[in-house]
C-alpha cells in the first residue's frame, strides 16, 4: 500500500512558489513600511504637543528640525547648577536669534497686518515666558520665600528654571519657522549662516 503525501519535489514547488512570492511582496513591504516610518514620524511631531506643536508639519520639516544646527552643535555639559543656568542662557539666546531671523523672513510673505499681528502675539508671548520664569525663579532659586523644607534652592530644579525657560523659547520658535516652511519649503537656520561665517 502506498502512503499518500507530498514528495521530495512537491516540497521544493512549494518552497521555490513562496520564495518567489515573498520576493514580490518584500518590495511592497519594504515601500509599506517605509511609508509607515515617515507617517509615524509626522504622527509623533503631532502628538507631541506638550513639546511643541505646529500647524504644517511633513516628513522633511520633521526632519529639518531634528537636524537642527543649534541641537547639532550645542554641548551640554554638567558643570553644576551655575554653570548649567549659564548654558541654558545661552542655549536660549540661540533660539530667540532665529526668532528674529524668522521674523525677517516671513516679513517678506505675510500681509502687513497679518505681520502686525505675529509681531504682537510674539510681544504677549515674551512678557507671558518672562513672567512665568520670575514666578518660576522665586519659587525654586537660592533664598526662595517658599522654602518650607521641601523646596530649596540647592536642588536639582534650581538650574531647571532657566533650561525651561530655553525649551520654551525652542518650542515657540519651531511654531513660527512652520510658517516659514509654510512659504518657503525649507529652513533657514541663522545658526548655520553664523558657524560657517566663523569658519
Amino acid at each position: 500500500m502506498k502512503r499518500k503525501g507530498i514528495s521530495a519535489a512537491g516540497i521544493a514547488v512549494l518552497l521555490l512558489l513562496c520564495f518567489v512570492g515573498c520576493g514580490v511582496q518584500t518590495d511592497e513591504y519594504v515601500k509599506e513600511e517605509m511609508s509607515k516610518t515617515q507617517e509615524a514620524i509626522v504622527e509623533n511631531m503631532l502628538k507631541t504637543a506638550d513639546e511643541w506643536s505646529v500647524v504644517y508639519a511633513d516628513v522633511e520639516f520633521a526632519r529639518l528640525i531634528a537636524e537642527n544646527p543649534i541641537d547639532r552643535d550645542f554641548v551640554w555639559e554638567d558643570t553644576g547648577s551655575e554653570g548649567r543656568i549659564r548654558q541654558a542662557a545661552k542655549y536660549k539666546e540661540l533660539w530667540e536669534a532665529e526668532i528674529v531671523h524668522t521674523f525677517k523672513v516671513l516679513k517678506g510673505y505675510l500681509s502687513e497686518q497679518d505681520f502686525e499681528t505675529l509681531k504682537q502675539a510674539y510681544a504677549s508671548w515674551k512678557e507671558y515666558l518672562e513672567q512665568t520664569f520670575q514666578i518660576e525663579q522665586s519659587i525654586y532659586y537660592v533664598g526662595s520665600n517658599y522654602d518650607n523644607g521641601v523646596i530649596t534652592g540647592n536642588n536639582l530644579t534650581y538650574p531647571q528654571v532657566m533650561e525651561t525657560a530655553a525649551e520654551r523659547t525652542k518650542r515657540y520658535a519651531i511654531e513660527l519657522m512652520s510658517l516659514e516652511y509654510t512659504f518657503t519649503g525649507t529652513l533657514e537656520f541663522c545658526a548655520e549662516k553664523t558657524a560657517e561665517e566663523q569658519r
